[in-house]
Parts: C-alpha cells; structure tokens; sequence
C-alpha cells in the first residue's frame, strides 16, 4: 500500500484510522494483478472506508470500477481525493468520462477537499464510524461535510 495511513497516524494529535483504507493511484493499478491484489486484501479487512487518492482531475483508473462496485455493494463506501495540490479543492464538476465512470462505479467524489486534507478528511470518516454510521449512512455524512461532484451528477 502508498503508506497513507502510516502519514495519517505519524500526525501529531491525530488517532489512527484503522477502518479507513488508503489507495494512491499511479499506472502501477493498470496491472491487474496489482489492483486484484489491493482489493483482496481490502476484503479480507475489516475496513469500513475506502479513500481513493485520484488524479488531479479526480479521475481513477478505470480497472478500479468493478472493484469499487462490489466494495461500494459490500457496504464500505469508496471516496476519491484529488491529488491537484495546487488548489485547495477537488473538481467541482464532472468533466472527464473517467470520473463520470467512476462515479457511475459507486465511488463518491469529494468536491470541497483534496489531498491537502488528508488528515481531516480521515479523521472525520473514522469518527463517523466511531459513532456507528457504516454505508450509505456514512456516504451522506461525508457528503455532507465535504460536499461531492458524485451528487450532483445524479441530481435531477
């Protein structure tokens, strides 16, 4: 794995987010035996989140989408960060086909965060489900608070 969540709990103040899972995305995923192998660990876990560290645009790779379907059916929502450091957001629309089929996938894009709020980010997600939010409970949670490109996609 990136070592997110090892940067997560090396935070000072900042409680460890067991149930949330960390996945940087670089064209190593494009393997596939790579992707299967990161989601079957997933599964075998007991982690109640999946926070994808997406492209600058909040794109992922497309190889993902099937394994986001089924951890999204699996009741563990997958949520994507963008990895543009340069702003202090993620994509406020959908633009791009890969973030319309990741969406499409069941993974939630996070629109008023990006990777420079990791750490809120994952903390807030492991207190909501320190409260007992888990599926789509928490899904709206996050949304919430973070707002999604996800949402308003399918709005009518």
């Amino acid at each position: 794995m990136s070592g997110l969540n090892e940067q997560v709990a090396s935070h000072e103040s900042v409680p460890f987010a067991n149930d949330v899972a960390f996945l940087q995305c670089t064209p190593l995923l494009n393997d596939g035996a790579t992707t299967e192998s990161f989601f079957g660990l997933l599964e075998g876990s007991e982690a109640k989140a999946l926070v994808i560290i997406g492209y600058a645009s909040g794109s992922i790779p497309r190889i993902l989408n099937p394994y986001i379907t089924k951890t999204v059916e699996r009741g563990v929502p997958a949520f994507v960060l963008s990895d543009n450091k340069a702003n202090d957001t993620g994509p406020q629309e959908i633009k791009y086909i890969g973030q319309k089929e990741s969406v499409e996938s069941g993974a939630t894009i996070l629109k008023d965060v990006n990777i420079n709020h990791i750490v809120d980010v994952a903390v807030s997600i492991q207190g909501a489900i320190d409260e007992g939010m888990s599926g789509t409970e928490l899904t709206q949670a996050v949304i919430e608070k973070y707002g999604s490109t996800s949402w308003a996609y399918f709005k009518p």
